[in-house]
């Protein structure tokens, strides 16, 4: 939880791609790290932990790559959730940012059973 709060925390204003020039549009680094959070929470089985976002984010279509611990259910195969989180992250973040994801590493820190699942949601 207190990887969460600290990034639920607004941080800076990251570019977007305006629809017209005299228009400024932004979205936070928190926000960012919640789509990633979010992206990863989807897939079914996974827990995600802390989200990393390293690069040059002041810069409109900067790269970035990203890291992302999770945990995910025993007996769900490792690779093949790692992969899904990969995945998502990636449309997540091509869908609703200017960012140009360079990477994403995943990686798993922790098994859980069903019913610690049940009790994250």
């Amino acid at each position: 939880m207190r990887d969460v709060t600290r990034e639920l925390r607004a941080g800076r204003d990251i570019p977007l791609t305006a629809p017209d020039e005299r228009v400024e549009m932004v979205i936070t680094e928190g926000a960012n790290h919640e789509l990633v959070r979010e992206a990863g929470d989807a897939v079914p089985g996974v827990l995600v932990g802390r989200t990393t976002i390293d690069g040059d984010m002041d810069q409109l279509g900067a790269e970035v790559s990203v890291r992302v611990t999770i945990s995910v259910l025993f007996g769900r195969r490792l690779a093949d959730a790692s992969r899904a989180v990969r995945d998502a992250v990636i449309d997540a973040l091509g869908a609703h940012t200017a960012l140009r994801v360079s990477g994403v590493d995943v990686v798993v820190d922790n098994v859980h059973t069903a019913d610690k699942l049940e009790g994250e949601r």
